[in-house]
């Protein structure tokens, strides 16, 4: 368990790091939303803060569940806005964990499994077993 919670906070953790200490060089998904208003310029600018606190409290065993939930939340509305923001034809990258390419396009979506996959377990407290836990495991890492 104590893997799952780690990998978990460092993950957001670096997550939030790399979105406050690499400035956007080009466009995503996080830069046209901020155009839109302060509302959610403001949003935006909030994420790694978010992600900063969801890490700490992962690390705090009396609140490991309340952040394991947090986790998942935070990943349902990351792939919303992924889902949602590649429907139309002139979809930019992500942005996540400072790449700008787009690549691969399942890549955000099976990480945001994996991670998913972990902060279930974690909220329920087990362990990974059988594939679904190996098979995570690989995905985040």
């Amino acid at each position: 368990m104590e893997l799952i919670v780690v990998l978990l906070a460092t993950t957001f953790g670096v997550a939030g790091a790399l979105k406050l200490l690499a400035p956007m060089r080009a466009p995503t998904i996080a830069s046209r939303f901020a155009d839109r208003g302060p509302i959610e310029a403001l949003a935006v600018a909030s994420v790694p803060w978010i992600e900063f606190a969801v890490a700490a409290t992962l690390l705090i065993p009396r609140v490991r569940q309340a952040a394991a939930i947090g986790c998942l939340i935070i990943l349902l509305v990351f792939t919303a806005v992924l889902v949602f923001s590649r429907r139309g034809k002139d979809a930019l990258p992500c942005g996540c964990f400072g790449l700008t390419s787009d690549g691969a396009r399942w890549r955000p979506y099976a990480r945001n499994l994996g991670l998913s996959a972990l902060a279930i377990v974690a909220a329920i407290g087990g362990e990974p077993r059988g594939q679904l836990g190996v098979l995570a495991l690989i995905v985040v890492a």
